[in-house]
């Protein structure tokens, strides 16, 4: 007797792995139908999952999209794709793409992948998802293709190794990564970390900390209400305010940023520098183009090799840092308050045709040379009995110390 139900538990298992194996193919409860749209073949698989706090979704091939709603469960539509070819083949290589989508513990898979491992030439597989809003974790990945997912209270992360990000009204943190493509991202609760080896990337809103890098394309950030790291190889990075620290760094480009609310640390290899205001010291440097920094609170550092440098401080006694502005081909343009205790020394290495101008006459200016040899300019005093020294210095230009904003 205990050798039959051996036996009846045996067989029992082999079933239910046959029928698990049949249901990979085409799940459970799953509708299917195949169609021809335009010049490609396509297999649309429709059906529903139980709700689940973690939804993942992997293929080798074709675009992905997640969006939340007011619903209790998951509903999803699976479309496979056979490009140039005729039905009966469209058929056959759709027989072998294994599906499968399942729910349990808490956990919703979905996934296409290829017999043997081997992938099939001219199909993709590509899944839309609606799900309950308050799913905890959302994992994507692709091998070829588009990511969205939206509305979602959890956490989303995402990657693909060739095709666009999209990601917008997420309450958690954001992981992001693509290949090849741009990124959008527009309202994020939680921590962002977005990477493309070749887009640009946009971003709306950010709650926690942001960090978007680029080897290839433009940075774009609306609003970040904490710190922010920003990077690229080639493009030009927009800032309109972030209230952490900022961090932005680029290869090719202009460097453009509305108001930060701590320290600014701003990196450009090739192109201007402008900044709207600071509550933090400021540091930036270019190889190549113009720097115009206002509403300075604390000290700033400012170099650039070949551009004009305009700096325009609002800061008091007790904010007020030393201060560096350097330029080799360019004039230097400084507004300072009335009220602000500071000492001054100014320096024009190539005077011959160029001054330094001062609204205060607290500054004194002196020059030496000219006659038969190089001329230097320069000017040193202390104002409001002194304080934090602010070096001002260009190889061939002006520089002209102005009366501010008290």
């Amino acid at each position: 007797m205990r050798t039959n139900a051996l036996q009846f538990v045996s067989a029992a298992l082999v079933a239910l792995l046959a029928v698990s194996g049949a249901q990979a193919q085409e799940p459970a409860g799953a509708q299917s139908r195949v169609y021809k749209d335009g010049h490609k073949w396509v297999e649309e698989i429709t059906g529903t999952l139980p709700a689940a706090r973690s939804v993942q979704v992997k293929t080798l091939a074709g675009g992905i999209e997640v969006m939340g709603g007011a619903q209790s469960e998951i509903t999803y539509t699976i479309r496979k794709r056979a490009y140039k070819m005729d039905e009966a083949e469209a058929r056959r290589r759709f027989q072998a793409m294994r599906i499968t989508a399942w729910s349990r513990a808490n956990k919703a898979v979905f996934e296409a992948d290829w017999e043997q491992h081997r992938r099939q030439n001219g199909v993709s597989a590509e899944f839309i998802l609606r799900v309950p809003r308050e799913v905890a974790v959302v994992s994507l990945s692709t091998a070829g293709g588009g990511i969205k997912a939206g509305n979602i209270t959890g956490k989303v992360e995402a990657d693909t190794a060739g095709g666009g990000l999209w990601l917008d009204e997420i309450g958690g943190l954001v992981r992001a990564s693509t290949a090849g493509g741009g990124i959008e991202v527009g309202n994020i609760g939680g921590d962002v970390t977005v990477d493309t080896a070749g887009g640009g990337i946009s971003v709306r809103s950010v709650r926690g900390r942001l960090k978007a890098t680029t080897a290839g394309g433009s940075v774009e950030v609306g609003t970040a209400h904490n710190a922010a790291e920003l990077a690229t190889a080639g493009g030009s990075i927009q800032v309109t305010e972030c209230s952490g620290d900022l961090h932005a760094t680029t290869a090719g480009g202009a460097i453009a940023v509305g108001n930060a609310g701590s320290v600014v640390v701003l990196n450009s290899a090739g192109g201007g520098i402008r900044l709207g205001g600071a509550k933090g010291r400021v540091t930036a440097t270019t190889a190549g183009g113009g720097l115009k920094l206002l509403n300075l609170t604390h000290g700033v550092t400012a170099q650039t090799a070949a551009g004009g440098i305009v700096a325009e401080f609002v800061g008091t006694r007790e904010n007020f840092t030393p201060s560096e502005l350097a330029t080799t081909a360019g004039d230097v343009i400084v507004y300072l308050p009335a009220s602000l205790a500071v000492s001054v020394r100014a320096l024009v290495d190539l005077g011959d045709g160029h001054n330094i101008r001062s609204d205060f006459p607290e500054l004194k200016v002196f020059s030496e040379g000219g006659s038969y040899g190089p001329k230097q300019i320069w000017a040193e005093g202390s104002l409001n009995g002194g304080g934090a020294l602010l070096k001002l210095r260009t190889t061939a230009g002006n520089i002209e110390i102005r009366r501010g904003k008290q």
